[in-house]
């Protein structure tokens, strides 16, 4: 309504529509575009800003593994190898680009917390919704083609040891070998 306001407000004299041209070109690329873009719910909605940049920080190695479940290094290794795979997104897009560190974060906390949501994650990581799960798909798919890099059988002589250690503790294991 506002902005059907301002197109008969602006039918003017002509002396002074060079003015008014410019003032409502202001008015539109200030107030009405970004309005008609961006819905007021996003424009409003509270946020858990800093977290990452503020809080994670102060964690201690201990906190830190028991909130995201593995250690700080792991997270730094991880970080490096998401940022150089394909996975990352790195064309630009017009908007603030998400930090490597804060996508495996967010997928660690996403993952690790059983009775979390999608909701709860975006807002503990200032992130929207929408991004978050695409960032939870780039990282599901990140470590999933990374897995066979991770993952290797134990050879026969590690078989040997890890059994021995599970009797001693009691235990009854027995291997089977695929050639």
């Amino acid at each position: 309504m506002e902005f059907i306001h301002l197109f008969d407000s602006s039918s003017s004299s002509s002396s002074s529509s060079s003015n008014s041209d410019e003032e409502f070109l202001a008015e539109l690329t200030e107030n009405i575009v970004p309005n008609l873009l961006i819905p007021e719910i996003l424009l409003d909605r509270p946020k858990n800003e800093g977290n990452v940049e503020e809080t994670v920080p102060l964690y201690s190695n201990k906190q830190f593994t028991e909130h995201f479940r593995v250690s700080r290094d792991i997270v730094h290794k991880l970080k490096e190898q998401f940022e150089a795979s394909k996975y990352y997104p790195k064309k630009e897009t017009g908007f603030r680009r998400i930090g490597s560190e804060r996508c495996i974060l967010a997928f660690l906390w996403f993952a690790s917390n059983e009775s979390t949501s999608f909701r709860d994650v975006a807002d503990r990581f200032n992130l929207s919704v929408s991004t978050l799960h695409r960032i939870v798909v780039n990282v599901t798919s990140f470590l999933s083609d990374m897995s066979g890099n991770v993952i290797v059988r134990p050879s026969v002589t590690e078989c040997r040891i890890i059994s021995e250690e599970f009797a001693e503790m009691g235990f009854v294991l027995k291997f089977y070998f695929i050639a």
